[in-house]
């Protein structure tokens, strides 16, 4: 069976139906063409095609007199010509980085040849490797931060496994390692996209199987490559669902950088239709109405030094004997959870990997919900405890997480225009109105105080802070809040100390029972910020 290759060229116009259809080339390339794939190779934009026995061949587009026409490059053999990867791809932002090949071949299609552009614009193996029969394959190159060179490599068998591992070429071996997991994504295909000149743009998009609680049988979901902590360090920013199974898809970028994703379904159904993405401002009301309906909260202040002040107040309180080592522990991994560190069990020797992965462990690296939100509104008048609940009074919330009956850790998401120093202090009482103080202890000096980072929204500011030794009654209340009980108050003081004046209190409630609160009385457009959306600082 033979097959061809045309070159045509689109004179557009205003009027589409005015526009001039041209062929350029048409070309018997001696056999069927199993894949095709278009990239960059240097400069120059080129077109990959595999042809079974026949090997790899790629041609480069010349713009000769004659008009756009398709040159000879270079033909690589392999056995039997499968399925194709390439990068940089034509419809990327990267056409810079160097160039790489994926090529699935072999007689049982169960060899995975990864190929790299060479000094001499020709491509020589680097790595081949065994696969499952009838696997395909995304890569990636790109440039990280610093300057270094990096590759990644997905390998997708014909049966999605239960978690999509993402693997990084090892420059010093010529070899791809593991580098990252999203467990639990039933992966049917995946594909690198980066839409923009930015490498914060960079995004990996999946095509997965739903999971039994939802209503569909596949899910298209975006990962925003997060630097340090990978593609597993949020939650998917995008998705669109489908009722059909999606077993391929591809990516495609319009002249306007509008994204597009064409699907293809299993092979007893028909082919799906051509989907653009609906984002938030495009379809407010319905992921409003999901997210409201979702029962834990998502934000979370992500910062080295939060980190760093965790790890230092908990190291004050072993040194001052108040604990023991499993104790500090247990209270870290609960403060500062598994979805804040961006070093996996995996990358720990053996022995450590085995214990972090431990189903008698899970519990400890499973991430913690905070136990109580406040949300805190300004004093009118502090000497009668007065406040007002409209807007314009709305300070931030306050989120509290526990780590054992005495230890609290505290994120707070506050407004800057009443902040005086480098931080706002917090205290507690049972109730906003005057009533007693509800006493703790906490640490005093640079390495312990709360550390208040201003947001990119110029108008509001993340704080952390820790504190200890706190009244067991209060705590014992935080454990079991119900949907209308509080526990008593967060109050928010002007200053960097207790003692300073009030500037607005709130009452601690249930996380989901604040959330629908501030919901219901406020339009978070008017407030300028929501602090029940996931943070990433």
């Amino acid at each position: 069976m033979k097959g061809y290759i045309s070159t045509v060229s689109v004179d557009l116009n205003e009027n589409i139906a005015e526009s001039v259809v041209k062929l350029e080339q048409d070309l018997n390339t001696g056999r069927q063409i199993l894949d095709t794939k278009f990239m960059y190779i240097g400069h120059n934009k080129c077109v990959l095609f595999c042809r079974g026995q026949l090997g790899l061949n790629i041609q480069c587009l010349g713009d000769t007199t004659d008009g756009l026409k398709l040159d000879y490059n270079q033909d690589i053999a392999v056995d039997f010509c499968a399925g194709l990867s390439v990068t940089p791809g034509i419809n990327h932002h990267h056409r810079d980085f160097t160039s790489y090949i994926s090529v699935l071949h072999g007689t049982d299609q169960d060899q995975l040849r990864i190929l790299k552009l060479q000094a001499d614009m020709s491509f020589a193996e680097i790595e081949n490797i065994s696969v499952s029969p009838n696997s395909h394959s995304s890569i990636f190159s790109f440039t990280e931060p610093g300057g270094t060179e990096t590759c990644y490599l997905i390998i997708l068998p014909p049966q999605p496994e239960p978690d999509l591992n993402i693997y990084k070429l090892d420059l010093e071996t010529n070899t791809f390692k593991l580098d990252d997991t999203l467990e639990g994504v039933r992966a049917t295909d995946a594909e690198f996209l980066l839409p923009t000149d930015e490498l914060t743009s960079l995004v990996l998009q999946v095509a997965r199987l739903c999971n039994s609680d939802e209503d569909c049988s596949s899910i298209i979901e975006t990962y925003s490559y997060r630097f340090y902590s990978g593609f597993s360090g949020k939650r998917p920013t995008e998705y669109i669902k489908y009722m059909e199974p999606v077993s391929d898809m591809q990516l495609v970028l319009n002249s306007n950088n509008q994204k597009f994703v064409l699907t293809h379904a299993s092979a007893d159904q028909s082919d799906l239709p051509i989907q653009t993405y609906i984002y938030k401002e495009h379809n407010v009301a319905q992921y409003r109405e999901e997210f409201q309906n979702s029962v834990n909260l998502a934000p979370e202040f992500v910062s080295l030094d939060c980190h760093t002040l965790v790890g230092k107040y908990l190291k004050r309180l072993y040194s001052d004997e108040n604990y023991d080592i499993p104790t500090i522990a247990r209270i870290y991994m609960a403060l500062m959870t598994r979805a804040h560190i961006t070093i996996r069990p995996q990358d720990f020797p053996q022995q450590i990997s085995q214990i972090l992965t431990d189903p008698r462990f899970q519990e400890d690296l499973d991430p913690e919900p905070p136990v109580a939100v406040a949300n805190i509104y300004m004093y009118v008048n502090t000497s009668t405890f007065e406040r007002s609940y409209d807007d314009s009074a709305y300070l931030g919330s306050c989120l509290v997480y526990k780590g054992t009956d005495e230890v609290l850790y505290l994120y707070c998401r506050l407004l800057l225009d009443d902040l005086t120093g480098s931080y706002y202090a917090v205290s507690f009482a049972e109730d906003c109105d005057g009533g007693p103080q509800i006493p703790f202890s906490a640490y005093n000096g640079s390495d312990y105080n709360p550390h208040m980072r201003n947001d990119t929204d110029e108008i509001s500011g993340h704080q952390c802070s820790l504190v200890h030794d706190v009244d067991q009654t209060f705590c014992q209340k935080l454990d079991n809040l119900d949907n209308k009980a509080d526990a008593g108050a967060i109050i928010i003081h002007k200053g960097e100390s207790t003692s300073d004046q009030r500037l607005g209190c709130g009452y601690l409630k249930k996380p989901v029972t604040s959330k629908i609160q501030f919901y219901r009385d406020h339009n978070e457009q008017d407030i300028k910020f929501d602090p029940y959306i996931r943070i990433s600082v």
